[in-house]
């Protein structure tokens, strides 16, 4: 997910996803994660693979993998509210989002909930960010940092 202060008053789609779980109070699954980013880092490593000389290069900036349990401390004491990681099996996630793809066009509100989303939720792997941290100098924030800055942006803009 990339996060950080937006783009004016565009928090992106997981600031939306952070905005969605600040008003439920409550991180579902068991083995679910979010894999962090902050978007300021996005763009550093951008400008550094804008080096004249050095052709196309690839690299992965996935960040840092958050469980579900550390996600609800980081989020409930940025935005100093009740947070809960609650165990909600990762199998019943997916099949709750496949649900949701069903019934979705149906619905007469926008549904995030996917089953794709669920998918990459439950079963998202660590990130291998060292070869652009070594190679482009880069140093990643904590996530920490990101998601406080990310609930103090959203309610700096009232959410």
């Amino acid at each position: 997910m990339v996060l950080g202060p937006p783009v004016g008053d565009q928090f992106g789609e997981a600031g939306e996803g952070v905005k969605a779980a600040l008003q439920m109070h409550v991180i579902p699954g068991r083995g679910a994660a979010w894999l962090v980013i902050d978007a300021r880092d996005v763009a550093a490593v951008h400008a550094a693979l804008l080096e004249p000389g050095r052709g196309p290069r690839r690299y992965m900036v996935g960040g840092h993998r958050v469980p579900v349990t550390e996600l609800a401390k980081m989020l409930g004491e940025a935005a100093d509210t009740p947070m809960v990681a609650a165990p909600v099996p990762d199998t019943a996630l997916r099949a709750a989002g496949t649900l949701m793809d069903y019934v979705s066009p149906y619905l007469p509100f926008d549904n995030p909930f996917t089953g794709a989303g669920m998918q990459y939720y439950t079963q998202m792997p660590e990130s291998d960010d060292s070869p652009s941290e070594r190679e482009l100098g880069i140093t990643y924030r904590d996530a920490r940092t990101t998601i406080a800055d990310t609930v103090a942006a959203i309610r700096a803009d009232g959410g």
